[in-house]
């Protein structure tokens, strides 16, 4: 049985801030403008007001292949086109046409006025829907022509469409020149000021259903039935009525924010719900999305059944093996996972259990700041990694391989040792064989900190394991339900007595740096309490708790830590 300890902890990693009173300047620079493409412009073209030099009734945009670049109001994501109205009088629209070749005009527009000025957006749906909603469509290899017709059949205007990736589109700048773009601005501007203003149009205020936890980069952390090592991305109901998720989506870009759509389903309160983010697209069952999440650096975005982005999360240098979770209106990075499950202790044990021991050879305890247990070759501590044989066979360990990242080809050889069923082997990670003595052996792999290990018997994976943020002398290993932090390590015994997590820092509001001000002012976050000093020492529970605010008027070095009453007591990093 886990046993747990009953005291306070005290959250592991002391963040450091550094303030010093010198003048700088900085200049921001605004993400999105790194990937649009828009062509130099004649100054001499634009209006002095900054406006297209457009005047007339134009097609002004067209995406042939969305793939949840943009939404219409029920959350769907079509092809569309755009028009813009150059001229300085509204233009009615009715028994306009509109069509993908020259021979015929395939849709006639319904009763619309579109505003001098002003653009219009039709929907592309290969169907006959009431609306902006053209009943034909446009492959996105092209070879088409987009067609404008007035009520009496004269063109307006006309585009040969050329091929357009996923999420790009075909856009006049305001010079009226045709470009491809990489970002669509619907509604807008075909520029990097009209691409923000569309993005904070379709922003709203959040929700009740919240992004709760990303877990972009697994690193050995668990296995998936159907993805080895997957990402994923937690969606939690946090309100009081069930809510359906059909038409709700989510993305990793700014230029795909509704790129996965969920299925019809209700989601009770206080409910929570996992999207493997492994690139194979599953709506029933365990469900996948048809990305993945980029490592460390990235977003993630929620949308609503009416095309609006309802919550967002943006994580920076987020270690690989991490999560991302939100706790008390904070997020804080976490090794201690709990998909589908509350952020605390209870879910992460909840999740744990879910986790299934696999039968044979298995990753069974490991100690990567090990100075005191098993010395010998002149009594040197190497750290270390504990296997088991889970079966009921003897196993031949010569058969096996492991590695520190998921690539069998990396991999060394476990020596020859027969494993008799239930019997336990120390294998010392020095990265030198050589080393081994006729008690302890010893593999051609160094095992450090925030380590993964991934054993493979050929090319198959046997078992993964991700330990981070081991304190000196502790270990991490398996128990009865799942993974534990040992402050007693067990070699070549069962593990016990263990918790299930080690805490993590608070977060400030400002980053370290020179400020430019005769005092700062910066709130330290964190789930639970936080102690800190201004003078550079390590804070306990006897230091100033931030409760409020905290205003600096001169040079400090800040330390904080963070103490929350639980049912099991976390290490303290000193």
């Amino acid at each position: 049985m886990l046993k747990i300890s009953r005291q306070h902890f005290i959250r592991n990693g002391v963040i450091m801030l550094t303030i010093t009173a010198l003048i700088c300047g900085a200049l921001l620079m605004s993400l999105m403008s790194e990937n649009i493409k828009i062509v130099n412009q004649d100054p001499d073209v634009i209006e002095p007001d900054g406006t297209s030099a457009i005047h007339a009734l134009v097609i002004h945009e067209i995406m042939s292949s969305n793939q949840g670049a943009v939404a219409d109001p029920q959350g769907n994501t079509y092809d569309w086109i755009e028009l813009y109205n150059g001229t300085s009088r509204d233009i009615d629209l009715s028994n306009y046409g509109l069509s993908d070749t020259k021979n015929e005009t395939k849709w006639i527009f319904p009763k619309t006025i579109i505003k001098a000025k002003s653009f219009l957006v039709i929907y592309l749906t290969n169907t006959i829907m009431h609306g902006l909603y053209a009943n034909f469509g446009l492959k996105s290899e092209g070879e088409e022509t987009v067609v404008l017709r007035d009520s009496g059949g004269i063109i307006v205007d006309q585009v040969d469409v050329p091929a357009l990736g996923a999420n790009w589109v075909l856009a006049r700048n305001n010079s009226g020149i045709w470009v491809i773009l990489d970002q669509a601005t619907p509604g807008f501007s075909n520029t990097v000021l009209g691409f923000d203003a569309y993005i904070t149009s379709i922003t709203k205020e959040r929700g009740t259903v919240l992004i709760t936890e990303v877990f972009p980069k697994n690193s050995g952390n668990f296995t998936s039935t159907l993805v080895e090592l997957p990402g994923y991305i937690e969606i939690t109901n946090t309100g009081t009525l069930p809510v359906n998720l059909k038409n709700y989506s989510i993305g990793d870009e700014f230029t795909s924010p509704f790129q996965w759509g969920f299925p019809s389903i209700n989601l009770e309160a206080g409910q929570s719900i996992v999207v493997y983010t492994s690139n194979l697209n599953r709506k029933e069952g365990e469900l996948h999305a048809d990305f993945s999440l980029s490592a460390q650096n990235g977003y993630v975005f929620l949308s609503d059944g009416t095309g609006h982005i309802i919550d967002r999360v943006d994580y920076k240098m987020l270690p690989n093996g991490y999560a991302y979770q939100r706790n008390n209106e904070v997020y804080e990075a976490s090794a201690a996972l709990s998909p589908g499950f509350p952020n605390t202790i209870s879910g992460i044990t909840s999740f744990q259990k879910t986790l299934k021991t696999p039968s044979g050879l298995i990753l069974n305890e490991i100690m990567t700041n090990n100075n005191t247990l098993m010395k010998h070759n002149g009594a040197n501590a190497y750290n270390w990694v504990e296997l088991k044989n889970n079966s009921s066979a003897a196993i031949d360990l010569s058969e096996y391989t492991i590695s520190e990242s998921f690539n069998v080809l990396n991999a060394v050889t476990l020596p020859k040792v027969i494993l008799e069923p239930g019997a336990f082997i120390i294998l010392m990670g020095s990265g030198y064989a050589s080393l081994s003595t006729s008690m302890y052996h010893h593999i051609d792999l160094k095992i450090n900190n925030d380590e993964s290990l991934y054993l493979f018997k050929g090319q198959q994976l046997q078992d993964c394991l991700f330990a981070a943020g081991l304190k000196a002398e502790t270990s991490y290993g398996r128990a009865d339900e799942g993974f534990i932090y040992m402050n007693n390590p067990s070699p070549k015994a069962a593990n016990s007595n263990g918790v299930r997590a080690i805490s993590i820092a608070a977060v400030s509001t400002v980053e370290s740096g020179v400020y430019d001000r005769t005092s700062i002012t910066f709130n330290l976050l964190s789930g639970g309490n936080v102690y800190y000093t201004t003078n550079g020492s390590t804070p306990n529970t006897n230091s100033n708790q931030a409760t409020n605010s905290i205003t600096l008027s001169k040079s400090a070095i800040v330390k904080a830590i963070t103490v929350e009453n639980f049912t099991c007591g976390f290490f303290v990093d000193e």
